[in-house]
């Protein structure tokens, strides 16, 4: 029996001015809310009985730099869930993570988080032994279609596998212009979870 995992998406990390201050510890208000819920998310799955955690895209919010104020404080969270829960800990590119609009290991922001026990997962990979397939992101819609469709087409019945993407799915966020990938679309793949 597979165990339960968790995922997250989105979280956006930033030394924040909208609805933030600095702590005493100089930390910013709202980022510290924000890392204090992964690591709530962390110890719900393993309370869970779990043993994976997936970050689906965007852990950080500026592109192309990191302040070490946001930096340091998500590196010793990650070091906590690491030391206390003993999850794996699964990450995948989202546009904002990258300097460019291509993922690799050196233009992705999350590779940092190599250090402190993440697996950073930069190109489209299989994950056979939880049937799990990670895409970071791909700016170009049809790129991204041709990714799946040729991970389609080498496995063949992919209803046991879980699509796990960074994405823009049309009609998901109100106000962002549909982008040509769709829950319609996304359904008639025929995996198992997207």
């Amino acid at each position: 029996m597979n165990k339960p995992y968790g995922i997250i998406s989105d979280t956006h990390l930033h030394s924040w001015s909208a609805f933030a201050s600095h702590d005493d510890n100089g930390i910013n208000t709202r980022l510290n809310i924000i890392l204090d819920e992964i690591y709530r998310a962390a110890e719900a799955v393993s309370k869970a009985g779990g043993d994976t955690l997936y970050h689906l895209g965007d852990c950080f919010h500026v592109r192309g730099k990191i302040a070490p104020s946001v930096l340091n404080p998500t590196i010793a969270m990650y070091e906590r869930i690491n030391s206390e829960l003993d999850l794996n800990l699964y990450m995948i590119a989202g546009n904002h993570d990258l300097e460019t609009n291509v993922s690799s290991r050196h233009s992705n922001a999350s590779t940092a988080l190599e250090s402190v026990g993440i697996n950073v997962v930069t190109s489209a990979t299989e994950f056979d032994s939880t049937k799990k397939f990670m895409i970071p992101w791909i700016a170009d819609i049809q790129e991204l279609k041709a990714t799946i469709a040729e991970f389609v087409k080498d496995v063949g019945d992919v209803s046991q596998y879980t699509l796990m993407l960074h994405a823009p799915i049309n009609g998901v966020i109100m106000g962002i212009p549909d982008h040509g990938l769709d829950a319609v679309y996304l359904n008639n793949l025929g995996f198992k979870h997207v």
